[in-house]
């Protein structure tokens, strides 16, 4: 008879792991980064700062949109990148419902600018490489079950 042995530990395939740190990486540092402008935001959109920011990111950078995107954008941009690190956990620990929150954070993510910048362009690489992420964490989890 073929018994399943439930006493063995699952064991995290290698592309899932790669795709994890990318994640962890890719999160952390826009969690930290939409947090800090959220933060800081009076001084970010501050007149007299324009000139710093052009020397710093250079002339060809909008910094208008910057100036005019709304506090809360970078408040809820911060919240979904935390919501999707934290998926990206759950995906590492080979919790299934990771897979889960985290597109939906990602599909937040992809929505937010959408409400908030309409000036952007559409963001057809952000959504393929979101897709592809997405599907090669479906893959990944389809070879653990």
């Amino acid at each position: 008879m073929n018994e399943i042995n439930t006493n063995e530990p699952m064991v995290r395939p290698q592309l899932l792991t790669i795709l994890c740190i990318l994640s962890f990486i890719g999160s952390g540092l826009s969690v930290l980064s939409n947090g800090f402008v959220f933060l800081f935001y009076d001084q970010f959109t501050a007149p007299e700062n324009l000139e710093a920011f052009e020397n710093i990111f250079g002339s060809e950078m909008n910094l208008d949109i910057l100036m005019g995107t709304s506090i809360y954008f970078y408040l809820l941009q911060s919240f979904f990148y935390a919501l999707s690190f934290f998926g990206v956990l759950k995906m590492w620990q080979l919790q299934k419902i990771g897979l889960h929150i985290y597109t939906l954070a990602q599909m937040c993510i992809l929505i937010l600018p959408e409400i908030f910048v309409p000036v952007l362009p559409f963001p057809f690489v952000q959504i393929m490489v979101t897709a592809t992420f997405v599907l090669l964490y479906f893959s990944s989890f389809r070879m653990i079950q």
